[in-house]
């Protein structure tokens, strides 16, 4: 996962998946690989 990803994830103190991201709306969004 992207550090950037990460990053954000903790800032909105979201626990992200490995597939998953949550996009600037707030969504979460599917990573295809």
């Amino acid at each position: 996962m992207p550090l950037e990803l990460r990053h954000l994830g903790s800032e909105l103190h979201v626990p992200l998946k490995p597939h998953v991201i949550v996009t600037p709306s707030g969504r979460y969004a599917a990573v295809h690989e």
